[in-house]
């Protein structure tokens, strides 16, 4: 739909998980081009506790997601997937997960499909504290540009190009 009003926001939202505890979190964040949006999520597992999300997001003016997920006792786990796309727009992703206690796990995964000079950033990062033996983690990343812009060729024809990018 189109208004005549941009959207600023900056959400806080803190998830807290006692032992045991279960979470599934669908997400999806549908921004007009003008819109600014930060969005921050922090969750804190307890021993067992499991949160799970799915984000599916779009790009604009500016818009920033960042997880933080703090695994504070055995056998807590967390995982992220992700979805982006932006076009022409700008879009950052940050993930921070700590793992704080022997056996927790992990798992980010996020995508972002990019296309006409937009902006993307996708970062994840992963610490485990000393003496945390057999945290798991694991996190991957891919961005993927696609430019429709026109190529310098002679006969002035349309140049697609296609990048990926990995980080694992």
């Amino acid at each position: 739909g189109t208004r005549d009003w941009q959207l600023v926001q900056n959400l806080q939202l803190h998830v807290r998980l006692g032992a045991g505890a279960s979470r599934t979190h669908l997400r999806v964040v549908e921004p007009h081009d003008d819109d600014q949006l930060a969005h921050h999520v922090h969750v804190k597992l307890a021993r067992g506790a499991q949160y799970r999300q799915a984000l599916i997001g779009e790009g604009s003016r500016y818009h920033l997601q960042r997880l933080l997920f703090d695994l504070e006792a055995e056998d807590a786990s967390a995982s992220v997937g992700t979805v982006l796309t932006a076009s022409g727009m700008a879009l950052d992703f940050q993930s921070y997960v700590r793992h704080l206690a022997p056996r927790t796990t992990s798992a980010v995964q996020a995508l972002a499909l990019a296309r006409d000079r937009a902006q993307v950033v996708l970062n994840t990062h992963a610490h485990i504290a000393a003496g945390c033996d057999d945290a798991n983690a694991t996190n991957c990343t891919i961005t993927v540009f696609w430019d429709d812009s026109r190529a310098g060729t002679d006969a002035g024809g349309t140049g697609r190009s296609l990048s990926v990018e990995a980080q694992i």
